[in-house]
């Protein structure tokens, strides 16, 4: 709609015209009830919730039931979403660079077992090709210095750098089918990173000493010192022995970076502390997995306690993985039910 307004005093007057969008009142909306048969079984699901609770402004309704065997093929129908980047920057290509990877590398591991129709639709040669523009995008975004800004234009941020790094990271060392020019490309992209963040931790560490600031790491002291190459110099030796001794004042998220970051360098004992401490706030609920009712599970609007579940899990998985194997299962339920 047209909206105008005028305004007049003695001997002038002025307006303004401008168009005001008219939204409409609905909106489509999808919910889920995620449900888990466990053997030869029959189970009941109430769906009464769904629709808004039976509401009558709630039409056009529809309903699907799906079910697989392999929870891969859920982690596949997820990743969909952020296969092309919602935004021209950083992060957004990151995102898009490493989802593609990934759902390459499950279709490569299941596609000759697996019967679904997900499988069978997916278009392998436009994954690659969608990766391909990520990681030239992301190529071009990065900074002479190594960092990448928010979007482009504006400075290089070391929060957004370590972001990105991350990725990298897991791509560089997990297995998956990254191909020889992608991981030559994500190679190369890490290190000029790393030397960065390398650079801007060092310069954070002195102006510490210098005003005799806290020397305990705080989360994004412990995501790069998950991931950084160098392991021995003065900086890493103090924050490594700091954060031994820190493990009542931490998030669960720091307490699982933390026990891994400890494992890494050789302080096994205090990486099992980390550990057990992690486990003692996981609570358990029937159909609904093991996961943290705590509010020191931090949360966020866009994640929820996504990456705190993870980190745990990864913890988990790396300190003591015998003895924790048994909770794996019931924490991927809860991860699944997202």
């Amino acid at each position: 709609s047209l909206c105008e307004i005028f305004a007049t005093a003695e001997g002038c007057s002025d307006g303004e015209r401008n168009l005001l969008p008219v939204l409409q009142t609905r909106e489509t909306i999808t919910e889920n009830i995620p449900f888990y048969i466990e053997g030869a079984t029959t189970k009941d699901i109430d769906i009464s919730s769904l629709y808004n609770n039976d509401s009558p402004t709630a039409t056009d309704r529809t309903l699907e039931i799906g079910y697989t065997d392999n929870p891969a093929l859920d982690v596949f129908r997820a990743l969909r979403a952020v296969q092309m980047p919602q935004h021209d920057n950083a992060p957004c290509y990151a995102a898009a660079l490493y989802s593609n990877i990934v759902m390459i590398s499950i279709f490569d591991q299941l596609s000759e077992t697996s019967n679904d129709t997900l499988l069978h639709n997916f278009d392998r040669e436009r994954a690659q090709a969608l990766a391909d523009e990520a990681a030239s995008k992301l190529e071009s975004l990065q900074l002479e210095n190594g960092s990448w800004s928010w979007f482009k234009g504006m400075e290089g941020s070391p929060y957004i750098t370590l972001a990105v790094a991350e990725h990298l990271h897991r791509l560089k060392n997990y297995q998956l089918s990254i191909i020889n020019y992608q991981l030559s490309m994500v190679n190369e992209m890490l290190s000029k990173a790393m030397s960065y963040l390398d650079k801007y931790m060092q310069e954070d560490y002195e102006k510490r000493k210098e005003h005799k600031w806290s020397l305990t790491p705080n989360e994004f002291d412990m995501r790069y010192m998950a991931i950084c190459e160098v392991t021995e110099n003065e900086m890493l030796k103090t924050y490594v022995s700091q954060l031994a001794k820190q493990q009542k004042n931490m998030t669960i998220f720091g307490k699982a970076k933390g026990a891994l970051i400890l494992q890494r360098f050789g302080k096994t004992k205090d990486a099992r502390k980390f550990t057990e401490s992690v486990k003692h706030y996981l609570v358990f609920k029937p159909g609904f997995g093991r996961y943290f009712a705590t509010d020191i599970a931090y949360y966020s609007w866009q994640d929820y306690r996504l990456p705190t579940h993870l980190a745990a899990m990864r913890c988990l998985t790396n300190v003591d993985k015998e003895k924790n194997a048994k909770l794996l299962p019931d924490m991927q339920m809860w991860l699944l039910r997202q």
